[in-house]
């Protein structure tokens, strides 16, 4: 696992779409500030920078059991 920080970043899922060439299973951008921050069903939200930390991490092999996800995630 590689984790990378930036001071700022339109979105960290964004992020790792677009770096997908270059990274590995297991790397993780974070933040403390996402200047179009985004959620499920296309619901997005404003942050106020450096009152939260925003992550993504980038998971290539499949799950031998998906339900373990959100503890992977914590």
């Amino acid at each position: 696992m590689n984790p990378l920080y930036l001071s700022s970043v339109d979105s960290t899922n964004n992020w790792l779409h677009r770096e997908l060439g270059r990274l590995s299973d297991g790397d993780a951008v974070y933040t403390d500030n996402q200047t179009a921050g985004k959620g499920r069903k296309g619901h997005v939200w404003e942050n106020q920078p450096g009152c939260a930390l925003y992550y993504s991490v980038l998971i290539r092999r499949p799950l031998a059991d998906p339900s373990t996800l959100p503890l992977l995630s914590s």
